[in-house]
């Protein structure tokens, strides 16, 4: 619903809790939101009707009645939420032993994975398509509004000239003649003026609409016979990979023909990979592994996927995340993966999960060391130092040096979902959803970029709570939307907590600094952020059974109109509201000026 921030003194008491946000302390830039197309995902699409198709995807990609989805995961080969165990290449042969590798992904296909990308990425594309036109839209009718001014003027001499070129016309037919001809190759060069406009617009709704989801694969295992003493794709030896530079090297190039594979059956551009799901979980028999120390992952992104990446599709042209695992140990893993140079020019950044807990102190530290925080404050503070001069002389001097630059390193939130071993820590749909808000808050206040849900839908067993797979390791989890036994869609209470932030916080969207700190003893979580289109969105979770005044503070250097007019630099906009308890609600500021 809409409100009116009208002037007027500060409601607080002693119970009022205060939020400031800071629009002019940023942090990362948001890359988006979305989930993963698994087999057990695929097997659901498959059973719905076209309606219900349609359904899901507008749940998921919908920037306004649904989740605004721009990411999606991908298994490369099987994981657990599968029906049975596969790869793409189960015997040697060939160059690099892939001489029988699947080009055509028969099993993904078969279990409805490809054809589900292909319609998620063009009902995507279509969304795009229809925000370039309403851009557009919004653009001429600004653009006409300033000139609705000049427009009197131009009508009274454009009807002069008008009545003058008739009267001489009636006085000489052959100069009315004339007159008329030059009139219609006006018009007619007018009409072709319009229809090129026309045909320029639709390009560039097109162009913009060729914006691609981004998509990115994840292996489980390797095929066996790549594997140590040949191991079976469930569970892994360490090191999983044979110690055979020649097994490495093809095992760099599985990564490259699924890419390859994928783009070619979907026409979908593949974004990137990571490096291997869960690489330190070591004790997992269960379903399909491949073990790495951070020393052996280092290795293998520096020596062999790396360099096989760059040579098929360009250098970083595919991205690379590392790690893909929880949270505890990330910062020593990190440290000795992105301590080598080598291996971090290939690395875009590292990719984390959320099922050992919070740790967000981990990956505060993580964004601090690699994400470029320190480096941003501190460049803010030079650059307000400097004089233009100094600033143009500054801006050459790292254009020049710009190739060699250090690159900058991502973090993105690439799974999390809740199971079945979690029931007693989250008992019901409520708790469970509230865990995904308290995880995102957590995660962009600490520099994650994005944040990717894990199956985007699956089944419901019998006698189960709502969980479901296919997963044929019987490791059962929900998703935002379950398919009942009868075909209908059930859209769970994490749906809708989950598109309190996703809905609100596009790609393109800049974190603020705000005054709430996890683990300080407040009552309250909450994440701020300046949208594209200059507007601000506060997010803010009442974990607490009790109901809290909240006031919200943004300043300084923040103004409701459009030229910064009525604000002055140190003027504080505020408002106050009642949040119920163990709720979450998320408020949009209009597009803002700082000075």
């Amino acid at each position: 619903k809409e409100f009116t921030i009208s002037p007027g003194p500060m409601w607080t008491n002693e119970s009022t809790l205060p939020l400031m946000i800071d629009p002019l302390n940023t942090s990362q830039t948001i890359l988006g939101f979305g989930g993963a197309i698994t087999q057990a995902t695929g097997i659901q699409f498959q059973r719905l009707s076209a309606e219900l198709q349609t359904a899901v995807l507008k749940h998921y990609f919908e920037p306004e009645a649904g989740l605004n989805y721009n990411i999606i995961r991908m298994p490369i080969g099987s994981c657990d939420f599968s029906p049975y165990t596969y790869s793409f290449a189960d015997h040697p042969s060939g160059p690099f032993g892939l001489g029988q590798f699947d080009m055509n992904l028969t099993h993904d296909g078969d279990l409805g994975m490809i054809d589900m990308l292909r319609q998620c990425n063009d009902f995507y594309r279509n969304v795009q398509r229809k925000q370039a036109r309403r851009k557009e839209a919004s653009l001429a009718v600004q653009s006409q509004q300033r000139r609705q001014g000049g427009d009197s003027k131009d009508t009274k001499e454009a009807r002069r000239e008008r009545a003058v070129r008739a009267a001489k016309a009636a006085k000489a037919a052959k100069a009315a003649k004339a007159a008329r001809e030059a009139k219609l190759k006006e018009e007619a060069k007018a009409a072709k003026e319009a229809e090129e406009e026309k045909e320029a617009r639709e390009a560039k709704w097109e162009e913009e609409a060729r914006e691609d989801l981004i998509v990115f694969g994840s292996p489980w295992s390797p095929p066996s016979w790549m594997k140590t003493a040949n191991h079976t794709m469930v569970g892994s030896a360490i090191p999983c990979l044979k110690n055979n530079s020649a097994i490495h090297r093809a095992y760099a190039h599985y990564f490259a023909n699924w890419i390859e594979a994928y783009e070619d059956k979907t026409g979908v551009e593949i974004w990137g990979v990571t490096a291997q799901n869960e690489p330190a979980f070591y004790s997992n028999n269960m379903w399909e592994a491949c073990s790495y120390t951070a020393e052996q992952q280092r290795d293998f992104i520096r020596d062999h996927l790396g360099p096989v990446l760059a040579e098929r599709f360009g250098k970083n042209r595919k991205k690379i995340m590392h790690y893909d695992y929880n949270k505890a140990h990330v910062v020593e893993w990190a440290r000795t993966v992105l301590s080598d140079e080598k291996a971090a020019e290939y690395i875009w950044g590292t990719a984390l999960h959320w099922y050992d807990g919070d740790f967000f102190e981990n990956i505060g530290k993580l964004y601090q060391r690699y994400g470029g925080k320190e480096e941003q404050q501190q460049a803010k503070k030079e650059t307000k130092e400097m004089s233009k001069r100094e600033k143009k002389k500054e801006k050459k001097k790292e254009e020049k040096k710009a190739p060699g630059r250090k690159k900058a390193h991502h973090l993105l939130a690439t799974e999390g979902c809740n199971c079945e071993y979690d029931l007693d820590k989250y008992p019901d749909d409520w708790s469970r959803a509230k865990r995904y808000a308290h995880d995102i808050i957590g995660d962009f206040n600490n520099g994650v970029e994005g944040w990717v849900d894990w199956n985007l839908l699956l089944d419901v067993k019998e006698g189960a709570s709502g969980q479901g797979g296919p997963n044929h390791a019987g490791n059962l989890c929900w998703s935002h939307i379950n398919v009942s036994k009868g075909g209908s869609l059930i859209i769970n209470p994490s749906f809708y907590v989950f598109g309190q932030l996703s809905r609100f916080l596009p790609r393109g969207s800049v974190v603020l600094d705000t005054n709430i700190r996890f683990g300080e003893g407040f009552p309250l979580e909450a994440v701020a952020a300046r949208r594209p289109d200059g507007s601000i969105i506060v997010a803010v979770l009442n974990n607490d059974d009790g109901n809290h005044q909240v006031f919200v503070q943004v300043a300084p250097g923040y103004s409701t109109s459009a030229s910064g007019g009525g604000s002055s630099s140190d003027a504080v906009l505020g408002f106050n509201f009642a949040l119920d308890g163990d709720s979450i609600a998320t408020f949009e500021l209009p597009a803002a000026t700082t000075h």
